[in-house]
């Protein structure tokens, strides 16, 4: 293990388990390793012509 890794403390009866904790993000890799499909990069018109709130446009 590194210093600056997450650990998971388990209490189980007498004893104190550490062990690596589960990485609960998965990297772009991870997430897209079984797609299959076309990429279609595109501009997206959502319809509004005005901000409608605080947002800098």
């Amino acid at each position: 293990m590194k210093d600056d890794e997450k650990i998971e403390l388990i209490a189980d009866k007498e004893q104190i388990i550490i062990k690596k904790a589960k990485s609960s993000y998965l990297s772009l890799e991870e997430l897209f390793k079984d797609y299959d499909g076309d990429y279609d990069c595109r501009e997206f018109d959502w319809g509004i012509e005005e901000p409608a709130g605080r947002e800098v446009w």
